[in-house]
């Protein structure tokens, strides 16, 4: 028998991890969770003034109100929620493969976009979870071609990175903790 992700110690310090990790990138990261699909809390980054297990809850009902909507809409599947407010944005978005949604709230000094960028990230991370309970197989997609013994050509053909070009939001560079 498999042990539940919120149960699972292997998955909580993964996740703790990730969000951590997220914290460095995001200073204005106020809190963050991760959860399962049916509400309970894996892990959370907070400043203890938020009740996690009852953030977890309502999160998880809302992500399965915008999975609903999508699915009522046909418009694919949901890829993140945002409540925006006054005094930050909260964004949540399931993690690839598992049973997991991972939240996030940003004070209103960050950009929407380094906020979607990092939860991005962030659940591309949790995805990586040694998750007990992992969801449903993602969808065949194509054999890609093997990659050539010898790399030099690859190498070659790939130039060098300036410095002065700014990087992409969706590329950060990496800190010290590997984030």
């Amino acid at each position: 028998m498999s042990i539940p992700a919120h149960l699972d110690p292997q998955v909580k310090e993964h996740a703790a991890r990730v969000l951590a990790g997220m914290r460095e990138f995001a200073a204005s990261m106020i809190y963050a969770a991760v959860l399962t699909d049916d509400g309970f809390e894996v892990a959370d980054y907070s400043d203890g003034r938020t009740d996690a297990s009852r953030m977890a809850s309502m999160s998880s009902s809302v992500q399965a109100l915008s999975d609903a909507v999508a699915r009522e809409l046909r418009i694919g599947t949901a890829e993140y929620v945002i409540i925006a407010s006054d005094q930050g944005h909260v964004l949540q978005r399931r993690v690839p493969g598992q049973p997991l949604v991972l939240a996030a709230l940003f004070d209103t000094y960050e950009t929407l976009g380094k906020a979607i960028a990092v939860s991005k990230m962030g659940a591309q991370r949790m995805a990586h979870s040694p998750a007990s309970e992992p969801g449903p197989a993602p969808a065949p997609t194509a054999v890609p071609e093997p990659a050539p013994a010898d790399p030099a050509p690859i190498v070659a053909a790939v130039p060098p990175r300036d410095e002065t070009t700014p990087r992409s939001i969706y590329a950060p560079p990496v800190s010290a903790s590997g984030w």
